[in-house]
């Protein structure tokens, strides 16, 4: 049927034809699938629904398709699928009555490039229930979650409440505030030491994890998840890199420091007994373990960037809750009652 056309117009129409018909076999696809998987809304060749959400704002997008298509429905990050649970019912009975099934995470290309599958947070199998038992198991050694803990929050908050007094009852933004007194927190736990919160290298530490966590939430990270080959054209990505890298250096010097001094018959921190956990293991002639210093790296930066912003955030919503109904830090005065006054904060 080509025959009586030029050569480039022949191959013109025979691309067009083939695109259509690569189209026409994706729609046919999908619409067999839709038949055995959960429902959503259509995708486009390509893009999937990435028109249909806003990605600002992608939590309030996907609860709102939850109330067309119910609390389980697929949608498409570009050609990726994703399953979506929405509600308390869903995501119960998925995470916790069916937990085994579900315990392992899809773990983005943002972070699968840059933690190397290891740590905490993005990493799965042997390697991630052993990080995970062995750093549950040291932070409670350290006093995670008991008295010990109590302790070394109230000796923080002495010096948060310095920080505020210097202000003289004006106005001020404390973000940096709470979120140096939750860095110093997770840092004596994990190096055995707080930083003053003019130390410009803590100061520097801190504005990076911050900034981690807002990149990580930026619309233009959501894409390069959805299409990794446009990173180096996306310049948020190219300042997460930076970032990431940056932070991982100043670990690395820290971590460091802790091996030059270790002892191991005086644990400091959670770094300590990581490192003690793995010559012991060298010494007795394990290879290839989990103890190797990418995990100790990954393990330490995910304990950070889990734990600063978090904690930060909690406190400044409930300092907002308390400044908006006065009559709740009465009842909370009340509560602590039984408290010696020169540790009460």
């Amino acid at each position: 049927m080509f025959e009586d056309l030029q050569p480039p117009t022949s191959a013109l129409l025979l691309g067009v034809f083939v695109a259509l018909l690569l189209l026409h076999l994706l729609y046919f696809r999908t619409f067999i699938q839709e038949k055995r998987e959960p429902p959503g809304p259509r995708p486009v060749p390509l893009f999937g629904n990435l028109f249909q959400v806003d990605l600002k704002w992608l939590d309030k997008s996907l609860f709102e398709l939850s109330k067309t298509y119910g609390p389980v429905f697929q949608v498409y990050f570009g050609p990726k699928q994703v399953v979506v649970l929405a509600g308390y019912r869903a995501v119960k009975q998925a995470l916790v009555n069916q937990s085994d099934e579900f315990r392992t995470r899809e773990i983005p290309p943002i972070f699968y490039d840059l933690h190397k599958r290891c740590g905490i947070a993005f990493s799965n199998g042997d390697s991630w229930k052993e990080m995970r038992r062995f750093a549950q198991t040291t932070l409670r050694d350290f006093g995670m979650g008991k008295r010990l803990s109590e302790e070394m929050i109230t000796k923080e908050c002495c010096f948060l409440i310095e920080e505020f007094d210097q202000f003289e009852g004006k106005t001020f933004n404390n973000t940096k505030s709470l979120n140096y007194a939750a860095t110093n927190v997770i840092s004596s736990l994990m190096f055995g030491k707080r930083f003053d919160y003019k130390d410009q290298i803590f100061q520097a530490m801190v504005e990076r994890d911050s900034e981690i966590v807002r990149l990580t939430g930026t619309a233009s990270l959501w894409i390069y998840n959805c299409f990794p080959w446009l990173g180096p054209a996306l310049q948020n990505w190219r300042d997460f890199i930076k970032i990431v890298e940056d932070s991982k250096m100043n670990v690395r010097k820290i971590i460091a420091d802790l091996t030059d001094t270790l002892d191991p018959e005086v644990c400091r921190c959670f770094v300590d007994s990581f490192l003690i956990r793995k010559k012991h293991l060298e010494d007795s002639g394990i290879k290839n373990s989990h103890y190797h210093d990418d995990n100790l790296l990954y393990t330490v930066l995910n304990v950070f960037e889990a734990g600063n912003d978090t904690t930060a955030n909690t406190v400044k919503w409930g300092l907002l809750y308390m400044a908006k109904f006065p009559h709740i830090q009465g009842a909370n005065i009340s509560s602590y009652h039984c408290l010696d006054f020169d540790t009460w904060i």
